[in-house]
């Protein structure tokens, strides 16, 4: 993953992520409806969230949130 100036860029998806459906060339803007501005405070948004989390991404032009189950 690669930081932007608001987001963070999904270079390669795996596990968990692929199943809910983020791709490559996504760009993660907030999970639980907190902004991120870093690969760490994503992770501990992420750790924090529990059992689920909404991930809010950017792909081609469109906001879309996508689930995420643990």
């Amino acid at each position: 993953m690669q930081k932007t100036e608001a987001s963070i860029a999904v270079e390669a998806v795996s596990g968990i992520a692929a199943k809910s459906g983020i791709q490559a060339g996504d760009l993660i803007v907030a999970i639980n409806s907190k902004r991120v501005s870093s690969i760490k405070q994503m992770r501990e948004f992420l750790e924090r969230a529990g059992k689920r989390a909404a991930v809010l991404v950017q792909r081609n032009g469109n906001m879309m949130f996508i689930p995420l189950r643990f």
